[in-house]
């Protein structure tokens, strides 16, 4: 098997975040964060938004019920994200739900308060359609992925993001598919932010399994030469 190098056209970097939370914070006078610990609900699908959450630190998993019962993971924010911002701005209810899966650091903004900042303030607008920008960039890459990279490499992908913004992953979870999963995340929700089964995660994963052993064997081979 051909080692994969994930691409970094989806990446959000520890620069950015930083670079998006010192915005945040000047546009709106933020102050000290909420301190949210694991598996605390932001908001739930269908509830009216009445608040814009800017995550400081952690991590908040999307989920959105199926009218078929199934909870289906749709979607990871970071670091310096907002979260549903286009359900706060259009004012419909939302499509989701949002849930940290580690503990976190939260910025709660009541939406009068933001919109008076956004209206006042130049550099507001132009921070607003970076955010909305990068959100629709964002699904168009997205979906490109689904259609042309494979399944492992959108693993590995989603591997680097979590990595990338200091998340440890060890390598023993990305190789055993009986391993426990990171950052509070399911086996089932982890094939869900890759659109696939979790069947089909764990194939990934022994996969993964033999080239990691096969890799050792051959330099171990090589030591021996």
């Amino acid at each position: 098997m051909q080692p994969v190098t994930p691409s970094n056209r989806l990446i959000w970097s520890k620069a950015q975040a930083s670079e998006a939370i010192r915005a945040w914070r000047t546009l709106l006078d933020l102050r000290c964060p909420e301190l949210l610990p694991q598996r605390s609900v932001l908001f739930q699908q269908g509830s009216v938004p009445r608040a814009l959450f800017l995550i400081e630190e952690g991590l908040v998993k999307l989920t959105h019920l199926c009218i078929h019962g199934d909870d289906l993971a749709m979607g990871l924010r970071f670091s310096g994200q907002v979260v549903e911002c286009c359900s706060v701005i259009l004012r419909n209810v939302y499509d989701m739900s949002a849930m940290t899966t580690t503990n976190t650091s939260i910025h709660r903004v009541s939406f009068d308060r933001f919109v008076d900042a956004v209206v006042r303030k130049p550099e507001g607008a132009l921070l607003l359609h970076r955010v909305l920008a990068r959100d629709l960039s964002q699904t168009a890459e997205e979906l490109i992925s689904l259609r042309t990279d494979s399944a492992q490499l959108r693993f590995e992908r989603l591997m680097h993001q979590l990595e990338a913004l200091g998340f440890e992953v060890s390598p023993a979870y990305r190789n055993d598919p009986g391993s426990r999963t990171p950052m509070g995340l399911s086996n089932a929700e982890l094939a869900n932010l890759i659109s696939v089964t979790p069947e089909h995660l764990s194939r990934i994963k022994h996969m993964a399994k033999f080239a990691a052993f096969a890799a050792t064997s051959h330099r171990g081979d090589s030591d021996h030469r």
